[in-house]
C-alpha cells in the first residue's frame, strides 16, 4: 500500500465517470455559442462521432488491464490479509510473527553456538591435560631410561670385574 492517503471509491468507476464526463464536454461544445452568437462547432455529429469512436477506443485500451489489476489486487490482498489469530483470539500480523520467530531463531542459534564453544573449550583443556600427562610421562620414560642405562653401565662393569676375578681364580689355583 502506498504512503499517501486513501483515496474513496473504485479507479474503474472514476475511469467511467470521466469518459461520461468528456463525452458531456463534446456534446456540449456542440450546443455552446462564442460570444458573436455563431455556433462553436457548425455540426455536434461532427464531433460526437469521433469522440464516441475515440472514447471507446481508450477506454477498451484502458479498462482490461485496469480491471485485470483490480482483480490482481483483491486476490494479493486476500492473500495477505490475516486471517490467523492467537491463543486468545487476537489477530496475528504476519510481519511481526515473522520478526518474533527470527528472533527465537537467532537466539537459538547463538544457545548452540555457546554450547558449541563450551564444549570446544573443554575439550580444549581435555587436549591440554593429555598433552601435560604424556609430557610427565615422556620425562619419566627418559628418566627411568637414564636409571636403566646406569644399572646396565653397572652391572657390565660388575660382570667384566666377575670374568676378570674368576680368571684370576683360576689362574691361582693353577
Amino acid at each position: 500500500m502506498t504512503g499517501g492517503p486513501h483515496r474513496p471509491g473504485h479507479p474503474v468507476v472514476w475511469v467511467v465517470l470521466s469518459a461520461a464526463l468528456l463525452l458531456v464536454g463534446l456534446v456540449a461544445l456542440g450546443y455552446l455559442n462564442a460570444a458573436d452568437g455563431t455556433p462553436l462547432v457548425d455540426s455536434p455529429a461532427t464531433i460526437i462521432g469521433p469522440g464516441l469512436l475515440m472514447l471507446g477506443g481508450v477506454l477498451s485500451a484502458v479498462l482490461p488491464p485496469m480491471l485485470r489489476t483490480q482483480k490482481d489486487v483483491a486476490e494479493t490482498r486476500e492473500h495477505v490479509a490475516n486471517s490467523h489469530v492467537d491463543d486468545q483470539g487476537n489477530p496475528i500480523i504476519m510481519r511481526d510473527e515473522m520478526d518474533a520467530r527470527h528472533r527465537e531463531s537467532m537466539a537459538a542459534i547463538a544457545e548452540m553456538r555457546r554450547h558449541v564453544d563450551s564444549r570446544f573449550d573443554a575439550q580444549g583443556a581435555d587436549i591440554r591435560g593429555v598433552r601435560r600427562d604424556v609430557g610427565r610421562l615422556t620425562d619419566a620414560d627418559t628418566h627411568l631410561d637414564g636409571r636403566i642405562t646406569a644399572i646396565d653401565d653397572k652391572l657390565g662393569a660388575h660382570l667384566e670385574w666377575s670374568r676378570e676375578y674368576v680368571q684370576n681364580q683360576e689362574k691361582e689355583k693353577e
